[in-house]
């Protein structure tokens, strides 16, 4: 009971709780990665009409292509150092996923 209270009283004040640690990398498989793969998608499908950052295009390429990395994966057998990979990449890059 008292696990369960202090995991409300997390969630209420930073927005999550720790459980979120405990399997991250499904939380950004599962979370993170659609949207984010519809969002490159998106861009660069705009990217088509007017080239203007040649730079953000490659990041959103070679995010396309590690999160097909990942995808390409069984469910059971998935690389963790591939979702890592992407994981790091998109972190060193998040810049570029701003509008």
């Amino acid at each position: 009971m008292l696990n369960k209270l202090k995991r409300v009283v997390q969630r209420l004040r930073y927005g999550y709780d720790d459980s979120i640690f405990w399997g991250f990398d499904a939380y950004f498989e599962q979370n993170i990665m659609p949207p984010l793969k519809e969002f490159c998608l998106a861009e660069l499908e705009i990217a088509k009409m007017a080239d203007l950052n040649p730079k953000r295009n490659g990041v959103y390429a070679i995010t396309l292509q590690k999160i097909q990395e990942v995808e390409s994966e069984h469910f059971n057998t998935i690389d963790s150092k591939k979702l890592a990979n992407l994981a790091e990449y998109f972190g060193k890059n998040i810049e570029y996923y701003w509008r």
